[in-house]
């Protein structure tokens, strides 16, 4: 499974969820963490998340399975729902 962390350097929530999502690699043998800093609200990258995945706010978690299939989509500060997906798909 790998999960996407998108955060910005400048989102104070960001800083407090990134390390427990660090953690949390520990945790799971076959998980692996993928950080994308947002930059800006006006990147070409959140464009295209906002316009794809409805990027509500930062920080923003998707996780996907060994095949690449979204199962989770998380808002905010939220680890107890990053690991109730990884829980519920086998991880």
């Amino acid at each position: 499974m790998t999960i996407f962390d998108f955060y910005a350097d400048w989102c104070a929530p960001c800083r407090l969820y990134s390390p427990k999502l660090e953690r949390l690699v520990l945790e799971f043998p076959n998980l692996a963490l993928r950080k994308v800093d947002m930059v800006s609200w006006e990147s070409d990258l959140a464009k295209q998340l906002t316009k794809e995945y409805r990027l509500p706010a930062l920080p923003f978690t998707l996780v996907f399975d060994e095949k690449g299939k979204l199962i989770g989509r998380i808002e905010g500060n939220e680890i107890e729902q990053v690991k109730s997906v990884l829980k519920k798909n086998g991880q």
